[in-house]
Parts: C-alpha cells; structure tokens; sequence
C-alpha cells in the first residue's frame, strides 16, 4: 500500500512539473509576442511593462534610434530553456529587408512576471534575396 501512495505521489509531482513548465514556457511566449509587437509600433512606454530594470536601460538607447529601428517581418521561438526563476529563449527573426537573424533573449521571472532582461543577437545569418522572398515565413 505504502508503494502504491509513493508512486501515486511521484506521478502527481511528474505532472504537476509538466505543466508548470508549459504555463511558464507559455507566459514566456507572450511576452516575446509583446515585445516585438511594441517594437514594432515603437512604444517604449508599454516596452518598459515586460522588462528588468537592466533591459530598460537598453530602451532609453534603442528609443534614440526612433524610425531607424528594423521592423520584424516575423519571429518564431525555437527553444526555451527555463531554469528557476530564468529562461533563456533562442527567437529566429525576420525584419522587412528580409534578414533572418537567430536572437537569445535572457528573461527573469519577477513577481510571477516573465521579464525581457538581456539579449544577444549573432549577425544576420541569412540574407533573403528577391528569388526567396516568398520563402521568408519561419
């Protein structure tokens, strides 16, 4: 009897693991959904809502570059490694002159929030010509 309690508990804490992880591999989504969509539209204001203090420091610098600023075509998340209270995402971009670029964003989850916090984005790993502009979703 008492094998049956601890397997029956084991499992429970299996499951429950597994979907705390998919709620904050979820919350984690939105919030890259939300940031590109702000930097998109340029507002710094809410862009300040998703991230640390340390990231915010970053938008006083990318807010300087006002219209300069790419805008992204579309993203997709491609891995999210969470580990406590931080996650790292690896996000493929592509902005409106066709550049795919592989970002690692660095979140931190603060007050049950998941926050942006740094990032590290390599060259633009592919320029998409005008023969494979159509092939531009990721």
């Amino acid at each position: 009897m008492k094998r049956v309690i601890f397997v029956l508990l084991a499992v429970l804490l299996c499951l429950a693991g597994c979907s705390s992880e998919r709620h904050n591999e979820k919350a984690i989504n939105e919030t890259l959904e939300l940031f590109y969509k702000y930097i998109n539209k340029r507002d710094f204001k809410s862009l300040t809502t998703i991230c640390s203090p340390s990231m915010k420091k970053n938008l006083e610098i990318m807010e300087t570059f006002g219209d300069d600023m790419v805008i992204y075509h579309s993203w997709k998340t491609k891995s999210i490694n969470i580990r406590g209270n931080k996650a790292v995402a690896e996000v493929v971009v592509i902005d409106t002159f066709g550049n795919k670029t592989t970002c690692e964003w660095n979140l931190v989850k603060v007050g049950g929030a998941w926050l942006m916090d740094v990032f590290n984005m390599s060259a633009a790993d592919e320029v998409v010509d005008e023969d494979n502009m159509k092939k531009d979703t990721i």
